[in-house]
């Protein structure tokens, strides 16, 4: 065999020579790597490559060629990888296509291999390296966590050393004061010692409040109302406290609150005293003389939403820049000598600025020293249309109101006790809640005031026997619930079993008893709705309730006129269809009096009996429903998330 037979031979097996026109019509092939089938039709209609250069082949100039390498083909029977030449002939004088297919498919599928071997060994050492570069960082943070939990645990031995100090010192003086009580009997010196230990036990309930709400802070416990409340009576009582403590160290204290304010805001009416408390009360500890103002005014405000800026600037010793980006860090104050001059814990700062954070807003300070300090922050509000929920005085009050005190701790019983008969309530007291079932079995009761720890039977257990034991005369009485653990999860809890109020210890007077005059309204209780079936039906759910509320709230007044319209017009059927619509509404709000008069109204409109007495019987209906709505409205306050 010559040469030129081994040549032909070889290219035999690995290349095709396809002859096509111009138009992409087949007219010949040698089938060496596949076989067109008759009939098989325009190769540039079959083969989307083809088509896709078929102007360029078009364009071809006779004898000029154009190669296309490694076109991965899957042709009929035909699947590798082959290089496409194209040639524009003279065959038998007409133009033509010349079309060679080169199989390589072992050589690019070689090659493919070698490029995924190079991109797998690239992939390899480069994933290498950044295992490298993450076990650096990994011991870089791990280096870093250390320091930061050594500094940590650093500021919080200081912290606790300094805890337990300012702790110590007011006990020890109570402790003191209250042993020179038990021995001596003058008035005068038993008043003098009786204000110590007040003012004593006031600081040292500061410092407790602190760490509580530090733990809040910390383990994100910290829960805010909201509730409609006058922004300037808010700041008129804390400045009033300052004032008189200004006058004491000759130091001014003055507020303004410009007139673009509205009147009532929507937010948490306490924490926003407690930020104020506690900024007031940092410039008054700093500052030796000279003045200090708190100045609120509109920071910006759109639709009913508005943010209110709250400025607090003294005259006091000022803090210097190197350790003015450090005073909202917990258990750090500006100095060394801090505590040992002024006292403190170094919670204070740290808190507010949390507090304000948590209520979407931010705070910022600017100082210089011996020149003073001044704190600026802005939080966000709503602007309420609502009548700021009353507050009343001890003798404000309906007398006859008969309380059961649920609360094992002597010395918090008798606080309670103290204050109700001081107030002029009727009160019954026991420790645990198997006393508080015993007692409800045996009188009646106005309102009940529970302790959420209690042995035996706690105040949740003592309020869950109650909704599923006793029927609805007992327990549509108002619960007062005092717990040291307020957060949202205990919130949540009572709030489904229809607690009308839960109160932080340690009790406050002033605040249970305007709670009281809260749920009563100044006048003997009288049950115009009953919330039960809506907190029952949607398993307690804030925003839900909060809405059904509002929408009977808003629609019932149309609903009146609406019936009252039918009735003029002696529309009959259709005042029978209005009243069936909204019997529902009141079954949710739980207006017992008004589903009586709606029944006994349906009776009347199905029998056609009655009729002069409609008028008096829709009257009689409105004035029970605008009783419940005006206090509704209260209590819709009670029910935003």
């Amino acid at each position: 065999m010559k040469l030129q037979d081994f040549k032909s031979k070889f290219l035999q097996s690995w290349v095709q020579f396809v002859l096509m026109d111009e138009k992409g019509n087949l007219m010949e092939t040698c089938n060496t790597l596949f076989s067109f089938p008759e009939n098989y039709g325009n190769l540039f209609d079959e083969i989307p490559f083809l088509d896709s250069i078929s102007q360029t082949l078009a364009d071809l100039k006779l004898g000029a060629e154009v190669a296309y390498p490694c076109i991965n083909v899957e042709l009929l029977d035909f699947k590798g990888f082959c290089d496409y030449v194209f040639y524009k002939i003279d065959y038998n004088n007409q133009h033509r296509i010349l079309w060679i297919l080169m199989n390589f498919s072992d050589h690019y599928t070689h090659l493919i291999d070698l490029q995924q071997q190079r991109n797998e060994s690239v992939i390899q050492k480069e994933l290498l390296e950044i295992e490298k570069k993450n076990a650096i960082l990994a011991g870089e943070l791990l280096k870093y966590k250390n320091e930061e939990l050594k500094r940590i645990q650093k500021l919080k031995t200081a912290f606790f050393s300094k805890v337990s100090h300012e702790i110590r010192t007011p006990i020890n003086g109570i402790l003191g004061i209250a042993q020179l009580l038990r021995e001596n009997k003058d008035p005068e010196t038993v008043e003098e010692y009786a204000g110590i230990i007040f003012e004593t036990s006031k600081h040292l309930s500061t410092i407790v409040n602190d760490v509580l709400d530090l733990s809040k802070i910390e383990s994100d416990k910290i829960s805010f109302e909201k509730i409609s409340f006058d922004i300037r009576s808010v700041v008129s009582a804390v400045t009033a406290a300052f004032v008189y403590l200004g006058k004491e160290k000759g130091i001014q204290v003055i507020s303004n609150v410009w007139d673009n304010v509205p009147k009532l805001i929507v937010g948490d009416q306490v924490r926003i005293s407690q930020i104020l408390y506690n900024l007031l009360s940092n410039s008054l500890k700093f500052t030796k003389e000279g003045k200090i103002s708190l100045d609120v005014q509109v920071h910006s405000i759109q639709g009913d939403q508005i943010e209110i800026r709250f400025e607090i600037k003294d005259t006091g010793i000022g803090i210097s820049a190197e350790n003015l980006a450090r005073i909202f860090e917990p258990y750090e104050q500006a100095t060394a000598d801090t505590t040992r001059n002024y006292g403190g814990t170094g919670l204070g700062l740290h808190i507010v600025q949390q507090l304000i954070k948590r209520q979407n807003g931010s705070i910022d300070v600017a100082s210089e020293p011996d020149k003073g300090t001044t704190f600026t922050f802005v939080i966000p509000f709503e602007i309420s249309a609502a009548e700021p929920s009353k507050v009343t005085d001890d003798t404000s009050i309906n007398r006859n109101l008969k309380i059961l005190v649920g609360e094992d701790n002597p010395l918090n019983q008798k606080i309670l006790t103290e204050f109700i008969k001081k107030w002029g309530f009727r009160h019954e007291t026991v420790d645990n809640g198997h006393g508080v079932i015993t007692k409800l079995g045996q009188s009646a009761f106005d309102l009940i005031i529970l302790d959420y720890k209690m042995p035996e039977m706690d105040g949740l257990e003592t309020l869950q026997f109650m909704r599923a034991n006793f029927g609805e005369e007992i327990n549509a009485i108002p619960v007062i619930l005092f717990t040291g653990e307020l957060d949202q999860a205990i919130l949540d809890k009572f709030n489904k079993l229809n607690v009308r109020s839960v109160l932080n210890k340690p009790i406050e007077p002033k605040l249970l008893l305007d709670t009281i005059a809260k749920i009563f309204y100044n006048e003997p209780r009288v049950s115009h709705f009953d919330l039960h079936y809506a907190i029952e039906m949607t398993d307690g759910n804030k925003m839900l309730i909060h809405d059904m509320i509002d929408i009977f709230i808003t629609t019932m007044p149309e609903e009146f006129q609406k019936m009252k319209e039918l009735l003029a017009h002696g529309d009959l059927a259709a005042l029978r269809k209005a009243v069936h619509k909204v019997k529902p509404n009141f079954h949710y709000m739980g207006i017992r009096k008004a589903r009586k008069i709606l029944d006994l109204l349906e009776k009347d409109l199905d029998s056609g009996k009655h009729k002069a007495q409609l008028p008096t019987k829709i009257n009689s209906l409105q004035q029970i429903t605008e009783a419940a709505i005006e206090r509704l409205k209260v209590e819709k306050l009670n029910w935003v998330n």
